[in-house]
């Protein structure tokens, strides 16, 4: 659900196709586009939308195939143009944030290594 700062729930949120529970989520620097992270290894791509005091949220994308699918995202962080991800499978991926539709693989995998999990990552502009 969107809430407002009020507390009030504006929207709720329903991911499309047989997805598990959010694990994290993350704003663009417009507050227009958000980036949600799942436990299943998908990354999910939205865009709200206001009209007065409606809103509604659109999913743009659906980004799989550069985590481990079934391993959960930690997070994710809007960089300009660009989304990376990361998550428990110690990948770090680099996605286009205006991609459309079902998206199978990332621009590039920046780092893979499952033996260490990437809990945070920090963008410094």
């Amino acid at each position: 659900r969107l809430i407002n700062g009020r507390g009030i729930c504006v929207s709720p949120i329903t991911l499309p196709g047989n997805y598990s529970h959010f694990t994290s989520f993350s704003w663009d620097l417009a507050g227009k586009h958000l980036a949600i992270c799942v436990s299943s290894g998908a990354l999910v791509l939205l865009s709200i939308e206001l009209n007065g005091s409606s809103v509604k949220p659109r999913c743009n994308a659906v980004l799989n195939g550069g985590h481990i699918q079934g391993r959960p995202l930690f997070g994710a962080a809007f960089c300009d143009e660009l989304v990376l991800s990361w998550g428990v499978d110690g990948r770090l991926c680099l996605w286009d944030s205006k991609s459309n539709g079902n998206v199978v693989a990332p621009i590039s995998i920046l780092l893979a290594n499952p033996a260490y999990p990437l809990f945070t990552v920090d963008i410094f502009h």
